[in-house]
């Protein structure tokens, strides 16, 4: 092999080499961009409820209607129960304002030992083909909530760890701009634990 034909494959193995590491760059950048988190610009102090920079209108109406009810002395339990369902509904079905399948809504109002599960279990089913939306050109088809109303189905205990908590099962309709099939009527099982109200279980009705 003459000097010039090696110098060519060097310089083809070079290239190989550049390409493959441009490959995995931008594959990288791409994976840590999925896994980012959104900013957070507003918080409850005492309960870790917050609105994030990418929440919709909707949503920031709900949290205001939430901290006025925090705010009332006593906190009347059913109408802080009514309220975050209803901002859970919300958070988990508005998935046109998420950013990635990382992105899961609804879990401040989730029993804290309970969140790193639901967010698995969303994130392998309604998030699951959620295209990233970094650069803001997504245009996969994707729910809208417009409004969630919520009702009392029953006060119950809940058992919880051998312990027995008080809570309410509750109904939310859930309002779409469009309908495409998601879940328009789920039921949210809320229980009072160390002053506060935790979502522990929903399921559709």
């Amino acid at each position: 092999m003459t000097k010039k034909k090696v110098l060519i494959t060097i310089i083809i193995l070079l290239l190989i080499g550049l390409a493959i590491l441009a490959i995995l760059y931008f594959k990288n950048q791409k994976d840590n961009n999925s896994k980012k988190s959104v900013k957070t610009v507003e918080i409850i102090d005492g309960y870790g409820y917050s609105i994030k920079d990418n929440d919709s209108k909707l949503k920031r109406e709900k949290f205001k209607e939430l901290k006025e009810i925090l705010n009332e002395e006593p906190i009347d339990n059913e109408k802080y129960a009514l309220k975050i369902a209803e901002i859970f509904a919300i958070d988990v079905y508005d998935l046109v304002t998420k950013n990635s399948k990382y992105d899961v809504g609804g879990l401040d109002y989730v029993l804290p030992e309970s969140k790193d599960n639901l967010k698995l279990i969303l994130q392998d089913t309604l998030y699951s083909n959620l295209q990233d939306n970094f650069d803001k050109d997504r245009k996969q088809k994707l729910p809208e909530v417009t409004n969630a109303t919520s009702s009392i189905l029953k006060r119950k205990t809940y058992a919880l760890n051998k312990k027995n908590y008080d809570g309410y099962e509750l109904k939310v309709i859930i309002d779409y701009k469009e309908d495409l099939g998601y879940d328009n009527t789920i039921v949210v099982t809320v229980i009072e634990k160390e002053d506060k109200l935790f979502v522990v279980a929903v399921q559709p009705m």
